[in-house]
């Protein structure tokens, strides 16, 4: 099961590193540069409706991966048999439907008796299905290309349901959270472009303004605006920060 963690420790970080400039920036409406912070579109807090024991585990905090590569295998050898067992139980049913059905069209047998075993053919039918989609959270398997966020489960531990365990992040599809004066709603609109220097690489990337936040903060007078990156980097990484630098412009 894969659960949206908005505010999971890098999160927290973003919104601090933002907040922290807000009221500077508003004392400041004519500022072409602007702090930003990088961060992940894709991200989840990872967790599973099963109580096993850890297998096997894939990956380390910082590790790459790719979408579709198993992260955690679980040892779901009991609810494997019972699985064998609820479709062997399904069968059992099945074929006892089957005689009645041949049954009643030679009148040998109440339409009453067909429909009590029908009924629990479909009991047994849902009873296997909802131990096949627990075997499906038997392997943890990536939904994106990312790296490993945090991890706080190890070989041979048991996992406690609905506890997230894992959290990852994407690392293709990247944006900017930047703060930007109230005051530029005048002349700002989605697709204008700027430039991004990245403090920790000491490098420069274009962008161009994605969304423009919905309102406006009262206190600080500010503005939230989202930005895309025309070509990340891979050496770029959610959590990073610089400063975006947008083009000249005629003053309103």
């Amino acid at each position: 099961m894969i659960t949206p963690r908005a505010t999971i420790g890098l999160a927290s970080v973003l919104v601090a590193s933002l907040m922290a400039t807000a009221f500077a920036v508003a004392d400041a409406p004519d500022v072409d540069a602007i702090r930003g912070v990088v961060r992940a579109v894709e991200q989840a807090a990872i967790a599973t409706e099963l109580t096993a024991r850890v297998a096997d585990v894939f990956v380390r905090e910082g590790d790459a991966f790719k979408a579709g590569s198993v992260l955690i295998a679980f040892d779901c050898r009991r609810q494997e048999a019972t699985l064998a067992a609820a479709a062997a139980q399904q069968l059992e049913m099945q074929l006892t439907v089957d005689k009645l059905k041949l049954l009643q069209r030679a009148q040998s047998v109440g339409k009453n008796d067909l429909e009590v075993a029908e009924a629990r053919l479909a009991k047994a039918s849902a009873e296997s299905d909802a131990l096949k989609s627990q075997i499906e959270q038997c392997r943890v398997v990536a939904p994106f290309d990312g790296r490993v966020l945090e991890l706080t489960l190890h070989r041979h531990e048991t996992v406690q349901p609905g506890k997230p365990f894992v959290s990852i992040v994407g690392t293709n599809d990247l944006e900017l959270d930047l703060i930007v004066p109230s005051s530029w709603v005048r002349w700002l609109i989605v697709g204008t472009p700027l430039t991004f220097h990245i403090d920790e690489l000491e490098t420069t990337a274009a962008a161009k303004v994605a969304r423009i936040g919905a309102a406006v903060d009262a206190i600080s007078q500010t503005l939230k605006v989202t930005a895309k990156f025309d070509r990340a980097e891979r050496s770029v990484l959610p959590g990073m920060s610089g400063s975006a630098m947008f083009e000249a412009r005629e003053r309103p």
